[in-house]
């Protein structure tokens, strides 16, 4: 084998190959990235046999071939060279070993044959449809928020890609994810050839993959089957195992009678959380909430007997004191995905109900927090 190819463009198409590859591994050849030379063209594959990403580019190609060569040092090789530069790749296929030549740079690295690595195979499926990405990731990332890490509870694992119907009764893309102490709600206008895709969990590691590659291009082509998915952004191909689960009936998480309402700036919030939580509890970081009169005290304590108390002026439209708990890390979590400037929160008038946070500004997402006893 030999090629040679820019340095930027190696670079951009490997940089997330990288974090798709587990740390550590039982199958030597799983740490790699195999590297395939055809007409022209040089495609990277890597995968942790769940999850497989693929990416085409450009390339000098004078002998044609398939290797497999360690993802992190190839990686932090090309990272570390200069911008713009090419580089000159010669794998010698009798003794596994690639040298790479960059202005007086020489690498020589270790490889493996190209035959133990998993074949890969594409998605077969009628329900095929494009996304505008921008909009698509966004979602995405507002999901990431409530998904769960908790292996003992796979179902959780993920975000639920379904089917359903929006506030008018019309047909919607729906993503939802919940941990059990807070759910993430989106929806979008659901795209032509959608309307037949099964509901599926993406797994949590896939999507944040995808959000990864997808900030670049215009759009994402989607493919999803019963046990896989697979998305197209630009000359890089995600495809992934499905959860093969049941996600649960998140409709009855969701509150429908919070009748009070309390707005309040976004920014002054976090402001005033980030501060009273210095002295919370380090293991709940729970705070405690009493709205009521136009007016949020936030107060916060811990095992020393120490205490940080704030207020801030709100707008509330209920007639009687709700007193109420959260965790503070949660509240700064989704401050960073709300964009515009305010929060609006729904309470139950007893309180220690869910409470419903949302953008005033964005119909299309919601978000539930349990409470917290304080």
């Amino acid at each position: 084998m030999k090629f040679s190819v820019s340095r930027d463009s190696l670079l951009k198409m490997l940089d997330p190959m990288n974090s798709v590859i587990e740390k550590r591994n039982s199958v030597p050849v799983l740490s790699n990235v195999k590297i395939e030379l055809k007409d022209g063209k040089l495609k990277a594959t890597a995968t942790d046999n769940d999850i497989t990403l693929e990416g085409v580019i450009d390339a000098t190609v004078e002998v044609e071939g398939t290797t497999t060569v360690n993802a992190a040092k190839l990686n932090e090789i090309v990272k570390k060279l200069s911008e713009g530069v090419a580089l000159s790749v010669v794998v010698d296929m009798n003794a596994d070993r690639m040298t790479i030549t960059s202005g007086k740079a020489r690498f020589n690295v270790a490889c493996i044959n190209a035959e133990s690595f998993p074949p890969t195979q594409g998605v077969s499926s009628d329900c095929s449809f494009e996304v505008e990405a921008e909009g698509f990731r966004k979602i995405l990332t507002r999901s990431l928020f409530a998904s769960s890490k908790d292996d003992s509870r796979q179902y959780l694992n993920g975000i639920y890609m379904h089917v359903a119907k929006g506030t008018n009764d019309e047909d919607v893309l729906c993503f939802v994810a919940t941990d059990g102490h807070r759910l993430s709600k989106s929806v979008m206008p659901l795209p032509a050839g959608a309307s037949n895709m099964p509901g599926v969990i993406l797994p949590r590691k896939a999507v944040d993959k995808l959000v990864s590659v997808s900030r670049d291009v215009p759009a994402i082509k989607v493919e999803v089957a019963e046990s896989k998915a697979q998305f197209i952004a630009g000359d890089l191909v995600l495809t992934t195992r499905l959860i093969d689960s049941t996600f649960p009936d998140y409709n009855r998480v969701i509150p429908q009678t919070n009748e009070i309402e309390m707005v309040i700036s976004k920014q002054a919030l976090l402001q005033v959380v980030e501060r009273v939580a210095i002295l919370s509890n380090e293991k709940s970081r729970s705070v405690k909430f009493e709205v009521g009169s136009n007016l949020l005290k936030v107060e916060a304590h811990n095992t020393d007997s120490e205490e940080a108390k704030e207020e801030i002026e709100v707008s509330y439209s209920g007639s009687e004191e709700v007193t109420i708990g959260f965790n503070a890390q949660y509240l700064a979590d989704l401050g960073k995905l709300i964009e515009n400037d305010e929060i609006k929160f729904e309470f139950k008038a007893a309180g220690q109900a869910p409470v419903v946070l949302q953008d005033p500004k964005d119909i299309n997402s919601l978000y539930v927090l349990m409470p917290m006893r304080v």
